[in-house]
C-alpha cells in the first residue's frame, strides 16, 4: 500500500478512538471481523467505496475527513488537504491547562475557503495522540474579514456544543486570543473562557497562562457591564 493509503488508515483509527469505539465494537457495527478492521487501519488491505461510506456513516463524518492529508505532506495536489491549529484554554476550578487540536478540511479548487468543515479533539494529553481526547467535536469554521468563528458539536452527546470566536492577530503576537463558549463537562452549565489559538504548538509557560487569564481591566468590565469581552491590546 502507498503512503496515502496508510494515512487514510491512520485517520480511521484516530476517529474511531476519538469516538470511543473499541476495535471489536467497530467491527461488530460494520459486520466485519476485528482482524479486518485492523487491516484497514494498517493499510494491509484495500478499502472499497461501499465500506468507506459505511465507516463514515458510523463515525458521523463526511468522507473527505478521511480522504485527506496533512498540508506539509508531499502528495499530489488533487488530494484533499487538512490544516491544523492548536487551541489552549483553562478549565475547572483549578485552572487546569487544556490543549486541543483543531482540523480544517479543505478540498481542491471547488472548496469555499470562507466556510469549511472542521473538527476539534478537545483535551488531548499530547498533540501527537488526538485520539485520546476528552471530547470529539465536529462542525464548521467561517472566516469573515478579520474574524473567525467555529461552531462544533460533541459527537458523543450533541447537547454539548461549543463556539469559538477570535480576531486575526493584529498585534504581532505569537498567537490569537478569543473566547470559547459552551457547556461545562462537570455540571452542564454554560461557561465562557479565554482561548489561545496558534498555528504551531506553544511552549506551555507563564506567558501562555497569563494570556489565558482575564486581567483586572477585563474583570472590571465584566462586573460593570455583565458582558464577557476581551481587552483590545
Amino acid at each position: 500500500m502507498n503512503q496515502y493509503s496508510k494515512e487514510v488508515g491512520n485517520r480511521i483509527r484516530m476517529f474511531r478512538k476519538a469516538k470511543g469505539f473499541s476495535q471489536q465494537e467497530f467491527a461488530d457495527a460494520l459486520h466485519k471481523t476485528k482482524s479486518t478492521i485492523s487491516k484497514y487501519e494498517h493499510a494491509a488491505i484495500a478499502l472499497d467505496l461501499e465500506t468507506l461510506h459505511e465507516i463514515c456513516q458510523l463515525l458521523q463524518i463526511p468522507m473527505h475527513a478521511l480522504l485527506t492529508i496533512a498540508e506539509e505532506e508531499d502528495f499530489p495536489s488533487e488530494k484533499n488537504v487538512v490544516s491544523q491549529f492548536y487551541l489552549y484554554n483553562l478549565a475547572g476550578r483549578s485552572g487546569t491547562l487544556h490543549r486541543s487540536l483543531v482540523e480544517i478540511y479543505s478540498g481542491n479548487q471547488n472548496s469555499n475557503l470562507h466556510h469549511q468543515e472542521a473538527s476539534m479533539f478537545y483535551g488531548v494529553p499530547s498533540f501527537q495522540t488526538p485520539e485520546k481526547c476528552q471530547g470529539f467535536y465536529y462542525g464548521f469554521i467561517t472566516k469573515k474579514d478579520i474574524f473567525t468563528h467555529l461552531h462544533l458539536i460533541n459527537q458523543k452527546n450533541n447537547i454539548e456544543q461549543v463556539s469559538i470566536c477570535y480576531r486575526s492577530n493584529l498585534d504581532n503576537l505569537l498567537f490569537n486570543i478569543g473566547l470559547l463558549t459552551g457547556l461545562s463537562f462537570a455540571n452542564l452549565v454554560p461557561v465562557t473562557c479565554k482561548a489561545v489559538i496558534s498555528e504551531k504548538p506553544l511552549t506551555e509557560n507563564q506567558l501562555l497562562l497569563d494570556a489565558l487569564t482575564f486581567d483586572q481591566t477585563e474583570i472590571r468590565r465584566i462586573r460593570n457591564t455583565g458582558i464577557v469581552s476581551l481587552q483590545r491590546r
